[in-house]
């Protein structure tokens, strides 16, 4: 059974909060219940779902995370109903992204990712792969991610 595990930013700091979620009925504000049953308020927009998976050094993966493979940055998000890997805030030649689980799961050990920020604590991991030019590709790209 796959873990359900949230975290968010306790409101008014920066300490990290993990457990459930709870979603005032104003849906406006939302908590996270810890394992010690204490309930926090969190800040609103830093709140992110365990995908379930972990990096190559064993560290759980939220959504939110930047997590780095091979020669760029990709964002967790999620929509369509699963957890991506997203290209699309790291560059603007790139776009779209993959499955997640496509970076956490490879038998090539070099594929595999490792987190290195997440967009709230580290929003220049992706602004400075922009500003760098890495991950951009010439005027006829193709939308391959390699």
């Amino acid at each position: 059974m796959r873990e359900i595990l949230f975290r968010g930013k306790w409101k008014g700091t920066n300490i990290w909060l993990y457990g459930e979620l709870i979603c005032a009925s104003d849906k406006e504000r939302i908590a996270i219940v810890t394992q010690d049953d204490h309930t926090s308020e969190i800040e609103y927009d830093t709140a992110g779902q365990y995908t379930g998976l972990q990096d190559k050094n064993g560290n759980k993966i939220f959504e939110g995370d930047v997590i780095h493979s091979k020669r760029r940055n990709y964002l967790v998000t999620f929509r369509d109903g699963m957890f991506y890997a997203s290209v699309e805030e790291c560059n603007e030649h790139i776009y779209g992204g993959f499955p997640l689980h496509a970076l956490t799961t490879t038998a090539d050990d070099d594929r595999l990712c490792e987190i290195v920020g997440n967009r709230y604590d580290n929003p220049n991991l992706i602004i400075n792969d922009i500003r760098n030019g890495r991950n951009r590709k010439n005027k006829n790209h193709s939308k391959r991610m390699d």
